[in-house]
């Protein structure tokens, strides 16, 4: 596993993408944290997956994961609250960031005792939450008004006119004569 490790760390070196790269990283990674039990080489190579492109959530996402597992395992809570941040910049879903914020800010509040950064861990996790809560709504509403016919539809963009019914018909001002002088 040795000589295979090696030969993929040559081939990510010599890809010309940093996708490819990642990958082929990922690999390495993989082969040291589960086949030759080497936490430390491990790290270092998914610290380098992700150095190269931090904004790719497809790379950084399974490599900051795989942090958080080493470093739950040697109890590097520093480090997993580290890497946890990382994982929660880049995830789309709203539950897993919710769980992310709520794993950060209970190691900063019980394990590492430092209730500023539990406070913005929290709080960031409401933000998160009033924001979803947002666009929830934005999307009944208008998931409703699509639903509504013509007329109740315009009733609800414009509204009734006070002391006005709902079925009232316009009607033309009469025309007015003009005197003869």
């Amino acid at each position: 596993h040795e000589k295979v490790a090696a030969v993929l760390t040559r081939a990510a070196e010599a890809a010309t993408t940093p996708s490819t790269q990642g990958e082929i990283l990922m690999e390495v990674a993989h082969i040291y944290e589960d086949l030759l039990d080497d936490g430390e080489r491990a790290e270092r190579v998914y610290r380098r997956a992700i150095e190269l492109d931090a904004q790719d959530p497809g790379l950084v996402i399974p490599a900051a994961q795989a942090l958080g597992r080493i470093y739950q395992a040697k109890g590097q809570h520093e480090k997993l609250a580290a890497a946890l941040a990382v994982e929660v910049k880049l995830e789309d879903r709203v539950d897993v960031r919710r769980e992310l914020y709520e794993r950060i800010g209970a190691l900063y509040e019980t394990v590492l005792d430092q209730p500023d950064e539990a406070i913005e861990a929290w709080r960031a996790r409401q933000a998160d939450d009033e924001a979803a809560q947002r666009e929830q709504a934005d999307h009944l509403e208008r998931r409703c008004f699509r639903s509504m016919d013509l007329r109740t539809r315009t009733r609800a963009t414009f509204g009734t006119p006070a002391g006005t019914s709902r079925s009232r018909t316009i009607h033309a001002p009469a025309p007015t004569r003009r005197a003869r002088s």
